[in-house]
C-alpha cells in the first residue's frame, strides 16, 4: 500500500475503482470504433453508464454481431 492509499477512505477507493472500470470500457469501445472506422464522440460516451458501455461493446463484438444477425431476418431485393 502506498502512502497516498493510507489516507483514502473506502468510499474514495470505491469511486476510483468505478472510474477506472469506466475508463477501461471507454478505451475498449474507442478501439472498436477505430477498428470499424466509426466516429467516436468521447464527450457523449462519457455520459453513458458502465452497463450501457458493456452493451455497446458486446453489440459491436463479433459474437454480438452474430447474435444480432440471427435475430434479424430480412430480405433484400435488388432491381437491375
Amino acid at each position: 500500500m502506498s502512502e497516498n492509499e493510507k489516507y483514502i477512505t473506502p468510499r474514495e477507493k470505491e469511486l476510483l475503482k468505478s472510474l477506472n472500470n469506466k475508463a477501461a470500457l471507454l478505451l475498449e469501445f474507442e478501439e472498436i470504433c477505430k477498428e470499424q472506422k466509426m466516429p467516436f464522440n468521447p464527450v457523449y460516451m462519457d455520459t453513458l453508464n458502465e452497463q450501457d458501455l458493456r452493451e455497446l461493446i458486446y453489440n459491436f463484438s463479433p459474437e454480438g454481431q452474430a447474435e444480432l444477425k440471427k435475430r434479424i431476418k430480412y430480405e433484400t431485393k435488388f432491381k437491375k
